[in-house]
């Protein structure tokens, strides 16, 4: 018998899903190869501010950030754009950057995880999930004294 080729899981939702400016998405992105590229200042911090002060910033509405060793969590509402379509752009100014700081090879892995939030899930129990990422990894005890996590409300740049 012969086998079907390897068919890539459909991870997706439809498409027109992530220009509703009204939804509000949980995101997370991976480094290629687990690599914890962001462990290092030289390579985090560049990428954490961009995401206030860079093309996502005026493309989404930014609710919480943790920029992780080897991967990020955002809680963001796409600003009348494609969620996709930002994200895709905002990982390759990303790439360019942290190259220009010498990185060599790949940062981001292809694509994303997501998930939409419900209209009963509370958005702010959902951005201090995201933000405590740094303590349930045992990083740190507080998630306010990482250096690479944000929640709306507090300054994103300490």
């Amino acid at each position: 018998m012969i086998e079907p080729p390897f068919r890539r899981k459909r991870i997706r939702l439809d498409r027109q899903v992530y220009s509703w400016s009204g939804t509000v998405f949980s995101v997370t992105l991976s480094i290629a190869d687990k690599e914890p590229i962001f462990a290092r200042r030289l390579h985090a911090r560049p990428v954490f501010d961009s995401i206030f002060q860079g093309p996502l910033s005026l493309r989404t509405q930014c609710y919480a950030a943790c920029l992780m060793p080897d991967h990020l969590h955002l809680l963001v509402r796409p600003r009348a754009c494609d969620l996709v379509w930002a994200l895709q752009q905002w990982k390759s100014w990303t790439t360019r950057c942290v190259h220009a700081l010498g990185w060599i090879g790949p940062v981001w892995q292809r694509s994303f995880y997501d998930h939409a939030l419900r209209a009963e899930e509370d958005l702010k129990a959902a951005a201090l999930y995201i933000v405590n990422n740094p303590v349930r990894s045992g990083l740190v005890g507080d998630w306010r004294s990482y250096a690479y996590s944000w929640c709306w409300g507090e300054s994103p740049s300490r």
